[in-house]
């Protein structure tokens, strides 16, 4: 019997505008998963529009309401609208890449959760955003069928402070971006990559 493909969503709302490391990591994501032939949709802020149709130009690329823009409108959206969506587009799992989920959407749910700074390191955030990923983090633990971490380092983290089951933590490490970073040339020197 032949397998079905599932459908999937990437929920790419929540990627900045600068490009760092999250955003870095949703647009390869969902550029290996287009050229991998993943039955995949995208739903972007408005801005994002036009990359993800270059860079995923099998998926159906969505275009989410200008009001994504802002921390809190998104985070509304997706526990409002994106379960909506989800149930119109007939989609089967819902990748959530950066530790939030919808709680009402009926699809099978994965998220990805890049480390636990928020609850080893509350320095580094403010601490009403720490507090606030540290919820997330743990709801998204207990709801996600699987949470995608990068490292054995974040799953054993994430274990230790808080309480993951090793179940439904998968480690899929990032990979390097060889446009960017390959091993340097003969004579010891970094050779400029072409234009």
């Amino acid at each position: 019997m032949p397998t079905v493909e599932p459908s999937v969503l990437i929920d790419a709302t929540a990627v900045p505008a600068d490009r760092g490391g999250v955003g870095r990591y949703v647009d390869s994501l969902v550029a290996a998963l287009d050229a991998g032939g993943a039955k995949l949709s995208v739903v972007c802020q408005p801005r994002d529009e036009d990359l993800f149709t270059k860079i995923a130009p099998n998926a159906r690329v969505v275009r989410a309401a200008d009001a994504v823009a802002t921390r809190t409108a998104r985070l509304a959206w997706e526990q409002t609208t994106l379960p909506r969506l989800v149930r119109s587009l007939g989609i089967d799992v819902v990748h959530s890449p950066h530790y939030t989920l919808s709680v009402a959407s009926k699809a099978a749910s994965v998220v990805t959760l890049h480390d636990a700074t928020f609850f080893t390191d509350p320095v580094l955030h403010s601490s009403v955003k720490a507090r606030f990923f540290r919820t997330w983090t743990r709801a998204s633990l207990k709801r996600a069928e699987l949470c995608v971490v990068p490292s054995q380092a974040t799953a054993d983290e994430l274990v230790r402070v808080a309480g993951a089951d090793r179940r439904v933590l998968h480690i899929a490490q990032h990979g390097v971006d060889t446009e960017r970073f390959h091993p340097p040339s003969r004579h010891g020197h970094r050779s400029a990559p072409s234009p």
